[in-house]
């Protein structure tokens, strides 16, 4: 009876998006609120030829549903006899090859499943990464596990049309992380005597630190003055390697990486909020960046490399919520759909480089004698990776979960 449930659910869901495609004619008309893609047909028992392990299951159908800004994708997924609903956000990138063009997106969100009680279990992350031109579509899902290594479920046809847009994807992505590395010539140094460096926080995949944070302020902050704190994250090419080669077993199929989203965050406690100056500022697609580095028995240095993104945006919030102030914390969320190359932010806390945010803090209270307070950092960042076979490349990704850490800033009268 379950199994039927499932099955009509799946099914109601592909009658509605197929009447959905009728009406609007094609599933590209600008004027529909929704695109509907059914991927149950023509189901492959391989993707790769020499990567057995990584198939979508022959009793599997995946139902998706783009809203118009193609940044909210609603998937019905039936597998091994249960039937997953999920909400997923993200955002896409439009390509045009010589032949074709159509839509690369990736996006993030949770799934679970139910026990017999009908109580929500394991919840765990999900990732899309989606391809459809002209009424084919490709997709791959990365579904996390308990025990550290994913799911990994495709989807349709590696059509001539989907194949292009793939191999186009990829040579974008080439030539990014030629220029990251071409171009990773610092424009100026200085060192900050007052500005330190306080810590640094893995980010860890299957036991892997595929990235890194590192905070950076002064030691002391006066009332009614303020210090500039920067928050870095760096990643490491070789644990992204091996997680990708050994955890999930792409071996010698492995083409690269890149990282395509970075979230920050920088949080004061009550009276140690922002000053109201954020960099990068929301809309910004191309700054300036000053990257802090630390120089062993010396102190803080500072490069400065000029970054592009296709986004940014900046929120701000109280901490706590009775804060009398509006923008305790700052929130970073930063991207670039095509990536930023495999080396562009390599290092750690004494590199030059990394991809760096900040804001000056002040504390405004009534102080009359020294005490601590904490600064609390946050830090996500999402990787695409490319998988080659034969003459066709497929691409991936992954986000580990987001790590938060705190430094301690002595407040002085």
């Amino acid at each position: 009876m379950k199994k039927l449930i499932a099955l009509l659910l799946v099914l109601v869901l592909i009658i509605a998006c197929t009447n959905t495609i009728l009406a609007n004619d094609s599933i590209y008309n600008n004027q529909s609120n929704t695109v509907c893609l059914v991927c149950n047909t023509g189901l492959m028992d391989r993707v790769f030829t020499d990567i057995e392990k990584n198939h979508a299951d022959q009793n599997s159908t995946i139902v998706i549903s783009l809203n118009e800004q193609r940044n909210v994708l609603n998937l019905a997924l039936y597998y091994r006899g249960q039937s997953y609903l999920s909400e997923l956000f993200g955002d896409c990138v439009e390509l045009e090859g010589a032949n074709y063009k159509g839509y690369s997106g990736i996006y993030n969100g949770t799934i679970s499943s139910k026990d017999d009680n009908n109580q929500t279990k394991d919840v765990v992350p999900i990732t899309a990464n989606l391809i459809e031109s002209e009424g084919d579509t490709f997709c791959a899902l990365t579904i996390d596990s308990n025990d550290g290594t994913p799911l990994i479920l495709f989807y349709g046809e590696r059509t001539e049309a989907i194949k292009e847009l793939s191999a186009l994807e990829y040579e974008e992505y080439l030539a990014n992380d030629k220029e990251s590395m071409v171009n990773n010539e610092p424009k100026g140094i200085t060192v900050n005597g007052e500005m330190a460096y306080q810590g640094s926080r893995l980010i860890v995949k299957n036991g892997r630190p595929v990235a890194s944070i590192h905070f950076y302020h002064a030691p002391e902050l006066r009332n009614q003055g303020s210090m500039t704190v920067r928050l870095k994250m760096n990643t490491s090419s070789f644990y992204i390697g091996q997680y990708i080669q050994t955890d999930l077993g792409y071996g010698s199929n492995y083409a690269g990486f890149t990282p395509t989203r970075i979230e920050l965050s920088i949080r004061g406690y009550s009276n140690l909020h922002s000053t109201g100056v954020y960099t990068p500022t929301s809309g910004t697609t191309s700054f300036n960046m000053v990257i802090p580095y630390y120089i062993p028995n010396i102190g803080i240095g500072t490069v400065t490399f000029p970054i592009t993104l296709s986004s940014t945006s900046v929120s701000t919030s109280a901490y706590p919520s009775s804060s009398y102030y509006t923008n305790n914390k700052v929130y970073w969320t930063l991207k670039k759909t095509a990536g930023w190359g495999s080396t562009a932010f390599e290092g750690n806390q004494n590199s030059q480089t990394g991809m760096t945010v900040s804001t000056p803090l002040t504390y405004e209270g009534n102080v009359t004698s020294s005490f601590f307070t904490d600064i609390t950092y946050t830090g996500l960042i999402q990787i695409k990776y490319y998988v080659l076979d034969g003459g066709d490349i497929i691409n991936l990704s992954f986000t580990p979960s987001s790590v938060s850490t705190t430094s301690t800033v002595t407040i002085v009268p």
